[in-house]
């Protein structure tokens, strides 16, 4: 019987090479599917697990948050820096409240210099009376007022670099200061009406522009208004300043209007110098994508009453 002897095709090693490469590339093919397929359901799981209905996933809770947040601003009635006049400082309790504006009104001239006085109401203090502010938490202070510059410019001069050097942020006059709050940059800005309406007016439109100019998302306004500017010329300036872009103005020593108006939506505290030393003007802003969307009222309340 004639043998048949037949070769099988597997014998051939080329052939036993090229199909074990198809076996790896469909078996590579079939675990890349089966691993994508897993991918896909862990994934639609885990939306549907952290994304409940009426309750956003916690990467859009973290990215609303990133686009919102709130700044809250407090002022307190003027100070100054005397060894008596101080002690009104001692019952502030601000220093806790991190990341938010407290600000007040400096009627002290600091410096160690033998300056001669250049006005009848100029008062000094040392430098080192700047600690009485950090301890009650102040962290804004203006400077523009018919005491600031009663030892002349280079009291002034000595005031803003004392001040400075300490990390309190100034202004005042032509000296328009931005602060970043959590990214936020606020513009502070303040003026002595004392020398006129018109003038005064003209400031105001200028130093708003600059603190917009410096990218300012918030523009605070302190004004002095002098002990003859009238209620009808206050109502007026006060007015003007919120038309010129003006979030919040604070005024100081007025004699006549003591209210706080709500003016196109922003407001106007006349005469913060009227509130007791208990309490302070408060009002929270509220920015979403960095832009003031919100504010509100902006109201006496008493720091006694809060702290009990």
């Amino acid at each position: 019987m004639k043998e048949v002897v037949r070769k099988s095709k597997y014998g051939n090693p080329r052939i036993r090479q090229q199909q074990r490469r198809a076996l790896a590339v469909k078996m590579l093919k079939l675990f890349l599917a089966a691993g994508a397929g897993a991918m896909i359901c862990f994934f639609f799981h885990f939306l549907r697990v952290n994304s409940m209905p009426g309750e956003p996933a916690d990467g859009a809770v973290a990215a609303a948050k990133e686009y919102t947040d709130s700044i809250t601003l407090r002022a307190i009635s003027s100070c100054s820096l005397e060894e008596e006049a101080a002690a009104k400082l001692k019952h502030l309790n601000f220093a806790s409240e991190k990341g938010e504006i407290i600000i007040t009104n400096l009627e002290s001239v600091l410096t160690e210099e033998d300056l001669e006085k250049e006005s009848k109401d100029a008062v000094k203090a040392s430098p080192k009376q700047v600690e009485l502010l950090h301890k009650g938490g102040i962290n804004a202070v203006n400077i523009a007022n018919s005491h600031s510059k009663g030892y002349g410019e280079e009291g002034y001069l000595d005031t803003v670099h004392h001040l400075t050097k300490s990390g309190i942020t100034s202004f005042g006059y032509d000296r328009v200061t931005v602060k970043e709050v959590r990214g936020i940059k606020i513009a502070f800005t303040g003026i002595d009406a004392a020398d006129g309406i018109p003038g005064s007016r003209e400031a105001i439109k200028k130093n708003i522009l600059a603190g917009r100019n410096m990218d300012a998302q918030l523009v605070i306004l302190c004004i002095n208004w002098g002990a003859d500017n009238t209620e009808e010329q206050q109502r007026e300036l006060g007015h003007a300043a919120i038309e010129e872009g003006a979030d919040l103005v604070l005024g100081y020593h007025s004699e006549d209007l003591q209210e706080i108006e709500n003016y196109k939506g922003k407001y106007i505290a006349y005469s913060l110098d009227h509130i007791r030393e208990t309490e302070t003007l408060e009002q929270t802003f509220i920015f979403q994508k960095g832009e003031l969307e919100s504010c509100s009222e902006a109201k006496i309340i008493n720091r006694s009453a809060v702290q009990s």
